[in-house]
Parts: C-alpha cells; structure tokens; sequence
C-alpha cells in the first residue's frame, strides 16, 4: 500500500496543500491540491477534518457518481460521505471535495490561486496509486 501525505496551508477562500506520494521511501509523485476552506466540516461548504483515511479509485460513474471519468473518494470520513477528488480549476467549482493540479497559478485574476492541469494531475495519481492507499491530511 502507497502512502499519500497532504499537507495543507488554510486559506479564507480556499485551502492549497502539496500532496506526495510515497512507497517505500521513495517519493514517487508530488502535486497540488485545492479544497474549501475549513469551517468546522461543514457539508458542501467545508474541507474535511484532517486525520488518516482510505483513498479509493473509482471508475467513471461508479456508485452512481457524476464524473464521467476515473476519480478517487475518501472514505470513513466523520459525519461526511461522497468526498471525491476531481477535476477542477477553482475553489467555487467544488462542494467539500478536493481538485489536484500540477501548477498554482491566479488563472481568473481574483486574487486567488488556482490550480492547473487538473486532469493531468488525476490521471498522474491514478497511474501510480492502488485501488486503496491510506491518506494522511496533516496542517502545513
């Protein structure tokens, strides 16, 4: 099992971590990743309490799931349920779920960064993540 370590830097509007991946060691993948801000776990308003969880792939439209294409969803996560990671570019784009990107960059000019190459970002961890790894989301 791959371990993926998030790190994360709260913001008022959105919170950014590095996220790496790690086997053996060896850091195999780093990224971005943007989430909402933290307010107390809210539903679609809040990023999810940091802790350890499982980090499951998901095949497009698997349980029911809107994306047409493969994601991830973290289970086990308290009081909350359909926490995904997807693709997107802003932080008004998600509702408690988090995007990977490969860059931070202010793509709107709003003052805020964003992320880029989402999908690249994605398609890059499910190269190289199992079906299940454990997630550690710790503060920066």
């Amino acid at each position: 099992m791959k371990y993926i370590y998030q790190i994360r830097n709260y913001g008022e509007v959105q919170t950014l971590s590095n996220v790496l991946i790690i086997d053996e060691g060896k850091i195999l993948f780093t990224c971005y990743l943007m989430e909402l801000p933290y307010k107390d776990n809210k539903k679609n308003i809040s990023c999810i309490e940091e802790g350890y969880y499982t980090l499951k792939k998901r095949e497009a439209n698997e349980n029911g799931s809107r994306f047409s294409y493969p994601h991830f969803e973290i289970l086990n996560v308290y009081k909350r349920g359909g926490i995904k990671w997807h693709i997107a570019n802003y932080a008004r784009e998600l509702k408690g779920c988090g995007a990977p990107g490969l860059n931070l960059v202010d793509i709107d000019n709003d003052g805020n960064l964003d992320v880029t190459s989402s999908r690249l970002a994605l398609e890059t961890l499910w190269y190289y993540l199992d079906d299940e790894n454990m997630l550690l989301i710790i503060s920066g």
